[in-house]
């Protein structure tokens, strides 16, 4: 799993530095409509177990969906940004921008 981890709820972006940050934060309620990616794409999921949130590695990479849904996070709050950008550059203006803790 490479950090930072990109949580999304919709256009809603949380990127959190480690994923201790990304554990901590969500809360075991909102485990099933938030979704994660690692900075090169893995899809994550959030699991619960009692009052405690888990993150666990799919194997499944889509680094053009997490691009998307980057590039879609920027459109929604009028951040400029090339599309075509590398996914590393687009995850560390990401980073700068969505920073959480």
């Amino acid at each position: 799993m490479q950090e930072p981890i990109l949580s999304f709820e919709g256009q809603d972006l949380m990127v959190f530095a480690t994923v201790f940050r990304a554990e901590s934060f969500i809360e075991p309620y909102d485990v099933a409509v938030v979704d994660a990616y690692d900075a090169e794409g893995q899809v994550l999921r959030f699991e619960a177990v009692g009052r405690r949130t888990f993150l666990r590695e799919t194997g499944e990479h889509h680094p053009d969906r997490l691009r998307a849904a980057i590039v879609g996070t920027f459109d929604a709050a009028g951040v400029a940004v090339a599309p075509d950008a590398p996914l590393d550059e687009l995850v560390k203006t990401a980073t700068q921008r969505f920073s959480v803790g």
